[in-house]
């Protein structure tokens, strides 16, 4: 079984989503909010069937009834998220489409052209014909580059974020 256990020390519960501030003069605390640290940690790794994230308070900001709230904020966090990246994806998909229609586009008028200079018998024309050829596949190389892979790493994004959402969330004092 997959699973992993967290533990990430907070200065404060407002350095969860964000950073008071970016100085390192003027804070001890973390320069990266810990749900960004969270996502950095996921992004190089395999994603665990289970997760246990514990959130280290300190003693004197921790209180027992303040998990529910955490849990609400994280959840209300992850799937606002969700919904960018998966908004971010299918604005790929349809980029993806208007591109790979270009390309296409291209790649039939470069051959019917070089299929029309290909009738005459100079090797100029023969030259011509060939390059409009390679410049038609040239041309649909990026849009199906594009259809192939750039989708995957906001897919994996979103899979990070579901395992984020279905994580065990906990609290606990520092000691």
């Amino acid at each position: 079984m997959n699973s992993i256990a967290l533990e990430f020390p907070l200065p404060a519960l407002n350095f969860l989503f964000s950073v008071p501030s970016n100085d390192p003069l003027q804070s001890d605390g973390p320069l990266l909010p810990v749900f960004e640290q969270v996502l950095r940690e996921f992004r190089t790794r395999r994603i665990p069937k289970q997760l246990q994230l514990t959130l280290v308070l300190p003693a004197d900001v921790y209180q027992p009834e303040m998990l529910a709230e955490v849990q609400s904020a994280w959840l209300r966090a992850i799937d606002n998220q969700i919904e960018v990246e998966t908004a971010r994806l299918g604005d790929l998909r349809f980029s993806r489409r208007r591109h790979l229609l270009k390309g296409v586009t291209i790649l039939a008028s470069a051959l019917a052209l070089g299929q029309l200079v290909a009738n005459y018998e100079t090797g100029f024309f023969r030259t011509l014909a060939e390059s409009l050829i390679i410049g038609g596949w040239v041309a649909v190389w990026v849009p199906l580059e594009r259809v192939f892979y750039t989708g995957w790493p906001i897919g994996r994004e979103i899979d990070i974020l579901n395992c984020l959402k279905d994580c065990d969330l906990q609290l606990k004092p520092s000691i």
